[in-house]
Parts: C-alpha cells; sequence; structure tokens
C-alpha cells in the first residue's frame, strides 16, 4: 500500500516542479518596438476588384490601353498615400503598452498596442497589422480592407513604413 501510495504521489510532484519552472523567465524583456518611430514610406501593394488586378479589371471592363489602365491605377496609389496623410508622423510606443502618435500641427493621439507573441500582428487600438519587418530600427506593417462597392468587392492592402529616431 506505501508503494502505491508514492506511485500516486510522483505524478503531483511532477506537475508541481513544471508548474513551477513554467513562470515568466523573459521578465525585463522588452520589445523592439519600444520606442519612437518616424514615418518613413506607404506603398500600395496590391489593388483588386472582384480578385482582380485593378489594371486587368479596368481593361477588361473598360476596354482601356494598358497605359490608361496603369494610369488610373496609380491615381488609387496616389491617393491612398495621400489620405493616409502621415508624412510627419511620429508614434512612441510604450512598454506599458499604450502609445503617443504626434504629428506638426494635430493633436497628439494615444491609445494602446499589442504584438502577437509570435510577433507577427501588431494592434493598435482596434486596427490590426500584419507585421512584415519589426527590428530595432525598421518596423513595416501591411493592413488589408475590402469593401464592397457598386462595380464589386474591391481590396486594398497598404504597407507602411517607420524608422526608429
Amino acid at each position: 500500500m506505501r508503494r502505491f501510495t508514492k506511485i500516486m504521489f510522483l505524478p503531483f510532484v511532477v506537475l508541481t516542479l513544471l508548474a513551477a519552472c513554467g513562470g515568466k523567465d523573459d521578465e525585463g524583456v522588452s520589445s523592439p518596438l519600444i520606442g519612437t518611430w518616424k514615418y518613413s514610406s506607404v506603398d500600395v501593394i496590391e489593388l483588386s476588384i472582384n480578385g482582380q488586378d485593378v489594371v486587368a479589371y479596368l481593361i477588361a471592363e473598360f476596354e482601356l490601353s494598358e497605359a490608361e489602365a496603369q494610369e488610373i491605377a496609380d491615381g488609387f496609389s496616389i491617393n491612398a498615400e495621400e489620405e493616409s496623410d502621415i508624412t510627419n508622423v511620429t508614434i512612441e510606443f510604450k512598454a506599458d503598452n499604450t502609445y503617443v502618435s504626434s504629428q506638426p500641427g494635430e493633436d497628439s493621439e494615444t491609445g494602446t498596442w499589442s504584438l502577437s507573441s509570435d510577433g507577427k500582428m501588431l494592434t493598435v487600438d482596434d486596427q490590426t497589422f500584419e507585421v512584415q519587418t519589426l527590428t530595432s530600427s525598421k518596423l513595416v506593417g501591411r493592413i488589408s480592407q475590402q469593401e464592397s462597392t457598386e462595380v464589386g468587392t474591391m481590396k486594398i492592402v497598404i504597407e507602411f513604413s517607420f524608422t526608429k529616431s
């Protein structure tokens, strides 16, 4: 009976040891995201309508030449950069998972951020970005948006780049 008690007690000891060793060993380790970042660039990576590249769509639907269709597509890209209006933006990501975003002549914005455990998804307030690159000096993130329009579903993927100040 005593041997049975020892055998039954062994899993409890093992589980207790595993739980004790399972604590966070990475306390004090900071994310490379912590610090102040300055806007570098924004690029339209993908622009499609109903799953078809916008240039091909414009050629097929409106019988445009490739040059005409490309000129219209380039206009979308320019508008995306103008609408993003982030050319002088700096963002300070703080260790307490808050941020301060500043732009000359504008009020600062504050909020919260989180980075997924694998470092591939950055959530700023309620907006999630796919992290392409995150080093001690460079941050590149992508955001994908879809919208239904009268011509169909339009998808745009925009890539933002920041450098650490």
